[in-house]
């Protein structure tokens, strides 16, 4: 690893005369980093970590001996890349406010807030409901996460006073649930003398790329060459044995971020755990024999949707395209087919023959996020709540708390079987809009790769293995 430098941010000097836009490798560059464990920091006077080791390699191929300036200061290194030229700052969040603001090559992880608990116990969320429902979910006081868990409802809320205090609570079983993010969760274990690999995370509620941030004046020419010296760490399988070493049971992320929701029966988990589904199953083989390929990330809609509207190389499914959306975003697909119609519990007066017939209603529930949100805003509903999952939706609708609920037409079936609701349970009424889902790309994800995964797409369509993945999940709608 390369050796430290001891930085005092006020006076740093090396490099400040030196931009040289003509300087694609970079040889010029200031380089700093906060202490941030797994992905920087020192131990018996080495600098290391995941992205310490990732540039540490960088710089290698490059041939270059740049040092790397490490501090416990954030907000001064972070000045320094807004101000300083030839700057770039190890492991930095990208935004929305800063994606403007500097120049980018990764990402080197993804954070994640979620559910994290021990694989043995077993625990399936199919949303936040369900982690409502165990005996305690532990968080850190004084953190952020406090305030969300409280604000969305939760009583079963367990506040520790360290990362490492919360930590052993999961593994004496003193909370069910752990809520932060968990690759700093499997660091701490690991630190503990845990075995971390039995750490998994089981819904992400939130997500903040970090990459290798640089400052505005660096060369485009500079950041091309750095990307693609970090795609092949990618490729060969490096940054994943960075992981193994420090995150061991976590996957480094792939060229693209892939984002999905629990919408059954197209992407849910299965008794076991794992992602399954019809896009599931389409979209895997569409990455065979690709390098496109990563972990899918497992999460609510309202997180995935934001996620791909500022992130580049990302991608949420499944992803109705629809008039207001058709600009955000590059399509491949379709992937699916289905209506969003208006349901009522049986045992209800309720008739809903028309659009209409529902809109003075008490109330209507649908997806956070949803297009059908969007279309029942468009058509002046004034009487529409909303819920992060189909499921918590039509809990409500079973449970009476909302008078109809608007939810896919191939979903309902799955949904009931799951809270123990036959078909004879609800009933059908108008339809409000028919449509098709698709992966729904970034509007700057790399055009290489929607060729790839278009090209990928028509050869699952011309195979005919579009349609028996098709017949397999819904034999009775014909594509």
């Amino acid at each position: 690893m390369k050796s430290i430098i001891a930085i005092l941010l006020a006076v740093i000097t090396i490099g400040i005369y030196s931009c040289k836009k003509e300087d694609i490798a970079g040889k010029d560059l200031t380089i700093l980093c906060e202490v941030l464990k797994p992905y920087n920091y020192q131990e018996n006077g080495v600098l290391k970590g995941i992205t310490v080791g990732a540039v540490d390699r960088i710089l290698q191929d490059l041939n270059l001996s740049n040092n790397i300036g490490i501090t416990t200061n954030w907000d001064s290194i972070y000045t320094l890349l807004q101000t300083r030229e030839n700057t770039m700052v190890l492991t930095t969040v990208m935004t929305p406010e800063r994606k403007p603001l500097f120049k980018w090559v990764g990402p080197i992880t993804l954070w994640n807030t979620s559910f994290v608990g021990l694989k043995s116990s077993n625990l399936i969320l199919t949303g936040i409901d369900d982690a409502k429902k165990v005996t305690a979910v532990g968080v850190v006081k004084g953190y952020e996460t406090v305030t969300t868990l409280l604000t969305l409802g939760f009583t079963n809320v367990k506040q520790y006073f360290t990362l490492d205090e919360m930590i052993r609570g999961l593994y004496d079983g003193s909370v069910d649930l752990i809520f932060d993010d968990p690759g700093i969760l499997q660091f701490s274990a690991a630190g503990q003398s845990l075995d971390a690999t039995k750490i998994t995370s089981l819904m992400t509620w939130n997500s903040a790329p970090a990459y290798l941030g640089f400052s505005k004046d660096v060369s485009d020419n500079l950041i091309k060459n750095w990307q693609q010296k970090f795609d092949l760490l990618k490729d060969n399988g490096f940054l994943q044995r960075l992981y193994d070493t420090y995150l061991p049971g976590t996957h480094a992320p792939g060229r693209i971020l892939m984002f999905t929701e629990e919408n059954p029966p197209q992407t849910y988990r299965d008794p076991a755990g794992n992602l399954a589904g019809s896009s599931m199953d389409m979209l895997n083989y569409m990455l065979k024999g690709s390098n496109l390929g990563g972990p899918v990330e497992y999460t609510n809609w309202t997180n995935a949707y934001n996620q791909i509207l500022f992130v580049p190389n990302s991608m949420a499914f499944s992803t109705v395209r629809s008039t207001a959306r058709e600009d955000l975003f590059q399509w491949v697909g379709p992937i699916c087919k289905k209506r969003y119609c208006f349901y009522v519990a049986s045992y209800s007066d309720y008739q809903i023959a028309t659009i209409d017939d529902a809109r003075h209603l008490r109330s209507v529930g649908t997806v956070t996020g949803w297009s059908s949100e969007q279309e029942l805003a468009d058509l002046g509903f004034g009487n529409v709540v909303t819920w992060a999952t189909p499921e918590e939706v039509f809990k409500k609708l079973m449970d009476g708390d909302i008078s109809c609920a608007v939810l896919n037409d191939i979903g309902m079936r799955m949904l009931g079987d799951a809270s123990g609701h036959p078909p004879k349970d609800y009933r059908k009424g108008a339809i409000l809009s028919e449509g098709q889902n698709y992966l729904a790309f970034s509007k700057d994800t790399d055009p290489t790769y929607i060729t790839t995964m278009t090209n990928a797409y028509n050869l699952m369509v011309s195979s005919g293995k579009l349609a028996e993945i098709w017949k397999g999940w819904y034999p009775e709608i014909i594509w």
